[in-house]
């Protein structure tokens, strides 16, 4: 359930792997739909879902993952419904696989690659936590903008806690983003 991390050439990667009892379309369907994004995902993606297209995030107001009123751009490298997903976050980048399983559910395998390995615990709670919500998404446990924010709030600290003690002092020295929980 944990992130590992790994060298990925120059940069670092995490990796999770989930198994969600749902079927695969549901999942594709709560990577790439706005409303399911607005539960989960830490910024509002606006664009085209497509490979290929210019995407641009938007950080909600107040948002435990984003400063104020803040934006940034990516591109949609895969879009292989409903198997692969991946785009860049800036200049890091997102991937999602889906498998589905022989009782129904989906493997979901989401790995985050990044440059600065001195935010690794940071960005591994971050997005262990997405991970959490979209979980409680699907499940139907979580289906507002009010319960995710005290969702991010009661697990980021002991979430923090563990990714730097499992990851080290080196991947640890960036603590949360702007305005994120301390």
């Amino acid at each position: 359930m944990y992130a590992s991390l790994d060298e990925a050439g120059n940069q670092w990667k995490l990796t999770y792997k989930r198994e969600l009892p749902h079927p695969t379309d549901e999942v594709w369907c709560a990577l790439i739909e706005p409303k399911s994004l607005a539960v989960w995902f830490p910024a509002a993606i606006e664009g085209e879902r497509a490979e290929g297209a210019k995407i641009r995030y938007v950080f909600p107001m107040g948002d435990a993952f984003g400063s104020e009123e803040a934006a940034m751009l990516g591109e949609i490298l895969h879009f292989d419904p409903p198997a692969l997903l991946e785009y860049t976050w800036a200049n890091e980048n997102l991937r999602y696989v889906l498998e589905p399983t022989g009782t129904g559910g989906t493997v979901l395998t989401f790995c985050f690659t990044f440059d600065d390995v001195a935010a690794a615990a940071r960005d591994a709670t971050g997005w262990h936590v997405c991970l959490d919500l979209l979980t409680e998404y699907l499940s139907g446990a979580l289906d507002a903008a009010p319960d995710r924010k005290k969702k991010i709030e009661e697990q980021w600290r002991p979430l923090f806690a563990h990714y730097v003690e499992s990851l080290g002092p080196g991947a640890s020295t960036q603590g949360p983003p702007n305005g994120g929980p301390a």
